[in-house]
């Protein structure tokens, strides 16, 4: 057996010497078949010679020169023949190579094209045209087998009415048909490009860029660092639904922070002063907010300009980050201006995306000794009546911008415009922005009395006393130790909570625990734009046998202040956190982070009797002043008086509670010795009660609805 394998293994390392020898025989006997065709026209030429020689001639010179004329004709047909055979032969070679190079594409097809991306279905096509040489008639025909789907019906439909003349032509009108106009042209897209996601955008960005070759290169590499807002960061995604947009337009609060809005609200939650319109087509629309994950703040520039409408002093905003031009909905039905009816369209703005509808053409506008004359969109602006955006700085060509010296100028038909912006306009904003910081402290007398008391508003060092009034858990009976498996939570929020957690145990409110119970924790967004810190104790609620405490009617509050001409408000400073905990259920409170178990010493926020319990002790507290000079709604104490000497000496009273029973109260919040204040949602003032206009500010200003789907969205 083992020969036989060497046998075969000699046979076989033969092959490659065989194959060289077969190749070598074959050039060969090509070599030799054409020696031997030259040799079989040499023999033929000798034998005509012969025979002219030994053929009978009339005269010798006859005989001659007729055999010099066959020699002559004889070299002439071989030079041809030779020349023929040499045509052959480089014609050969020449097919053989177009053979090798067109081999090398043989497997390439034309890719199918239905309605997709027309650019990059029409680079490959050029590319393979290009491969396999095609004629224009050819690639009408190559590239329209290729159509598919809408791409095919289109093509029939176009030839059947205007049949398509070139392959140009052909190209044209499909790029017209299927190349997407919603965003404009290729380079407008490419200049607005903006960036979330890095690889998205990268891609996005080698797209649009690709048909823009005459475009310079610095250009390009600018575009590409000014589109990235977003750097390698994901973007958290809130959608704001439609019923909650409507609820939270109704209470005048920020689309983003929860805060009360007003004209001189800043969100806390990232600012971008940014207007983008989109329309809105669909029924049940969600409108979608970008926010960020780390809220910083961004302040970019704007020129605040007084201008007049209808000989009405309104304030102008020069913005070069809106898209488009924009009213105050309010000046609108002020003067009342006609409104086109269109299609509804949402505005992305710093504080989320609201709705709206309608355009006011041709509105005419006087800044200094300029006339302004656009459309603009009606709009909810707040502490301005008029946006200028991008969509009048266009027409305007060249601009020149001074922010130093606020001066925006440019030129118009050889004439220089130079509009002044009014500083003073910033300098009210930031004087109001400070001012609606500051607590109102009334009379001199009154601020006697508060620095007599001023303890009162100093933040408690230690736990809260043990009080007749502790807070308890009362489980129905059976009820297994409670534990609930914690959330997931991203890498800001687990610093967060670490740091929340830190500065809870040095306060000693909380302490490490071994408890069998455990409830998942929430991070819940304040209105200064700190984090509170919850725990969904919603398993234990449910749980817990509710009390039977009655909770005061706040209708039936006011009806004791009939009389009243002075009030002040003090509120409790983490009212909940001042009330302490049953020994024996504290366990029940515990909480778990991803670095260990917590129990709370004081109350927390959360649990289901927590109000009573706090109601409750509020009650214990001012028992003797309620109904004569005092209202108590859990942590919002209202003093009423008469007279100013009368409301010095109700006040010193009710803080001297606070003291006695180490109650703290949060001064930042608290309002003195006013003739009119805000209290539970009311204004309170010696005329009565009535309700705060701030609350009802959105259904007063709100446009008529003229459609079944506007009065929905009032109604709602």
């Amino acid at each position: 057996m083992g020969q036989e394998i060497s046998t075969m293994r000699k046979e076989i390392s033969k092959i490659p010497a065989m194959e060289s020898s077969l190749s070598k025989i074959s050039k060969n006997l090509h070599l030799m078949r054409s020696q031997s065709e030259k040799q079989e026209q040499i023999l033929l030429l000798l034998m005509e010679s012969i025979a002219e020689k030994t053929t009978e001639s009339a005269t010798h010179k006859s005989a001659i020169a007729k055999g010099k004329e066959k020699e002559a004709s004889t070299s002439k047909s071989a030079e041809i023949t030779r020349n023929a055979e040499e045509g052959r032969v480089e014609q050969k070679t020449d097919n053989d190579e177009s053979l090798t190079d067109r081999s090398k594409f043989k497997k390439v097809e034309m890719s199918v094209f239905s309605e997709e991306d027309p650019d990059s279905w029409l680079f490959r096509a050029e590319r393979y045209f290009q491969i396999h040489k095609l004629t224009e008639s050819e690639k009408m025909l190559v590239s329209t087998i290729s159509f598919d789907g809408p791409a095919l019906n289109w093509y029939r439909s176009q030839e059947e009415r205007d049949k398509f003349l070139s392959w140009e032509n052909l190209k044209e009108r499909l790029l017209v048909r299927f190349r997407s106009s919603t965003d404009g042209t290729i380079l407008g897209k490419f200049l607005r490009i903006k960036q979330v996601v890095y690889r998205r955008y990268r891609n996005l960005f080698d797209k649009l860029v690709t048909p823009l070759s005459d475009i310079p290169e610095k250009v390009v590499e600018a575009r590409f660092m000014n589109g990235g807002y977003y750097l390698g960061k994901e973007a958290n995604y809130r959608r704001l639904p439609d019923a909650e947009f409507q609820a939270r337009k109704e209470k005048g609060l920020c689309f983003r922070c929860n805060e009360k809005y007003s004209t001189d609200h800043k969100c806390k939650m990232k600012e971008l002063h940014e207007l983008r319109m989109f329309v809105v087509t669909g029924e049940n629309e969600e409108y979608e907010i970008v926010e960020e994950k780390e809220t910083t703040e961004k302040q970019l520039a704007t020129l605040e300009v007084r201008g007049k409408l209808l000989n009405k002093e309104i304030i102008v905003m020069i913005d070069c980050e809106a898209t488009h031009n924009f009213i105050s909905e309010k000046l609108v039905k002020t003067l009342r201006l006609s409104t086109k009816e269109t299609a509804h369209y949402g505005v992305i703005l710093g504080s989320g995306t609201i709705q709206g509808k309608g355009v006011c053409e041709a509105v005419e506008i006087q800044l200094a000794d300029w006339k302004v004359t656009e459309d603009f969109l009606p709009l909810e602006l707040g502490g301005v009546d008029v946006i200028l955006g991008m969509q009048w700085l266009h027409s305007l060509g060249i601009t020149v911008v001074d922010w130093k010296n606020l001066t925006f100028t440019f030129t118009n038909s050889g004439r220089q415009i130079c509009i002044k912006g009014d500083p003073s306009l910033t300098k009210a904003r930031i004087s109001l922005k400070n001012e609606g910081k500051c607590p109102f402290e009334g009379t001199e007398s009154v601020q006697e009395v508060l620095q007599q008391y001023k303890d009162v508003f100093d933040w408690p060092e230690t736990l809260p006393p043990k009080r007749e009034i502790e807070h308890h858990i009362c489980l129905k009976e059976g009820t297994d130790p409670i534990n609930v498996r914690p959330y997931r939570y991203g890498f800001h929020q687990k610093a967060e909570m670490e740091k929340l957690v830190e500065e809870m145990l040095a306060s000693g409110i909380i302490r490490p625990s071994k408890s069998l119970y455990s409830s998942p924790v929430l991070l819940v967004k304040k209105k200064d734009g700190s984090w509170r810190f919850c725990v969904d104790y919603r398993a234990v609620n449910n749980a817990t046998i509710p009390d039977k405490f009655q909770i005061p009617v706040v209708e039936e509050l006011f009806d004791e202040l009939n009389g009243a001409s002075l009030f002040s408000k003090i509120d409790l400073k983490s009212g909940y956190h001042q009330i302490r905990m049953e020994e024996k259920d504290i366990p029940k409170t515990t909480f778990r982070t991803h670095e260990g178990h917590y129990e709370f010493l004081v109350m927390p926020f959360g649990l289901t009797n927590a109000p009573t319990t706090f109601q409750a002790l509020m009650n214990n507290v001012f028992k003797p002043y309620l109904r004569k000079f005092g209202l108590v709604f859990f942590d919002d104490i209202l003093v009423y008086s008469k007279n100013e000497e009368e409301h010095k000496n109700h006040l010193g009273i009710v803080l001297s509670a606070l003291r006695e029973y180490l109650l703290y109260a949060n001064k930042k919040k608290c309002s003195f010795a006013q003739p009119k204040i805000e209290y539970l949602g009311q204004i309170i003032s010696g005329e009565g009660v009535e309700v705060d206009p701030e609350k009802i500010r959105s259904i007063a200003d709100w446009l008529t609805p003229k459609t079944v789907r506007e009065v929905r969205g009032f109604l709602a």
